[in-house]
């Protein structure tokens, strides 16, 4: 993989590794690691607790903030996307040696997994912000699986663009949580920890 390929280049050097009946195979914004990963994963390292049960929404095929969480000491880790996406993301987890780990689909919105309702710590959503028709859905699932206490993490790569959706998901979040504060490390990179 390299960093700060946008989809259009990867789909034009004809990479067809995913499935051609998955949006993501137009879009592929799971193939690609964005500024927000990187920089939350990070910032993951130095501040989670080993104990914690940690939720990674929109994994992508790189899984980087729940790789973040395992070397972090965590032991409870789950990563998560799209059912076209799961293939690659599981091959890179095994090239990665992270062996001891869940890989399951979330969907953002409806249907939910019941039996996960609440279970998890710490959620993070690295570059999960670039579509407004996604925002409610994303806040959505993250305040059904987040554990009473929990603590949430967002970051979105300013630089890619997508104004009308980061507008729209900085108005929804204090609606959904009442603790929203804004992590400053990178001038592109905005990161928000809710609790």
């Amino acid at each position: 993989m390299e960093l700060r390929q946008s989809p259009e280049e990867r789909h034009t050097k004809g990479d067809t590794t995913l499935d051609s009946n998955c949006t993501e195979y137009i879009t592929q914004t799971g193939s690609v690691i964005w500024d927000g990963s990187v920089v939350l994963a990070s910032y993951l390292v130095s501040t989670l607790v080993p104990c914690q049960r940690f939720l990674e929404l929109g994994s992508g095929c790189s899984g980087l903030c729940g790789i973040a969480a395992i070397e972090a000491g965590l032991k409870s880790v789950v990563f998560s996307d799209r059912k076209c996406i799961l293939t690659q993301l599981e091959s890179n987890l095994e090239r990665n040696h992270m062996h001891d780990c869940t890989v399951i689909e979330i969907l953002w919105g409806e249907p939910r997994l019941d039996h996960l309702k609440n279970s998890f710590d710490v959620i993070a959503a690295a570059d999960c912000v670039y579509d407004i028709d996604l925002v409610l859905s994303l806040l959505e699932t993250v305040a059904f699986y987040l554990a009473i206490g929990g603590t949430a993490f967002f970051s979105y790569d300013t630089s890619v663009g997508r104004h009308a959706a980061y507008k729209e998901f900085r108005l929804q979040l204090e609606h959904f949580f009442t603790k929203v504060e804004p992590i400053n490390i990178e001038s592109h990179v905005h990161m928000f920890k809710i609790s």
